[in-house]
Formats: C-alpha cells, structure tokens, sequence
C-alpha cells in the first residue's frame, strides 16, 4: 500500500500551469526552474514564473500491486537488495 505512507524525499509534487497543464513527478528546483521527473525516461522543466500553483502530491511515485508482479525469487532479491544497503 505505497500511498499509505510517503517519505517526504520521494513525495511527488503536483504543478498546474498558467496555461492550465498539470504535471506530477519528483521535483528539482534550480536556478527558478523546477525539474520534474514525471517517469523514469521523462524529465519535464517548467520555469518558476509559469507556474500557476502547485502541491505535494497524495500519490505515491510506486505502483500500486508492485509485489504482486514480482516472483517470489525477484522479492527475495529485491529484500537482500535493500538490507545491505543500509
């Protein structure tokens, strides 16, 4: 249940711009423009000045029934993978 709880470094946050298109992803701001990863191929740059509101998003960037999807092996891995990295 990933949108149950969401750490603030990968909450996405949701942009409506002044020409009424909205975008969601993880965020980077620089130099008056934010960078949002939308997906894991696609980067969007919207300048701060079109920006016509935004906020953190209720949804989480991980896909809802991600462990149904996985072999029993690929979990296993996945848990191992996570456990040495701390």
């Amino acid at each position: 249940f990933p949108n149950v709880r969401i750490e603030q470094g990968f909450r996405p946050l949701k942009i409506l711009t002044i020409d009424g298109q909205v975008f969601s992803g993880l965020a980077n701001r620089e130099a008056g423009i934010v960078h949002l990863q939308t997906n894991a191929e696609k980067r969007v740059s919207i300048p701060e000045n079109e920006i016509e509101q935004e906020q953190p998003s209720q949804v989480s960037i991980m896909p809802t029934g991600m462990l149904e999807q996985l072999t029993n092996q690929e979990l296993a891995d996945l848990l191992a993978v996570l456990k040495n990295a701390k």
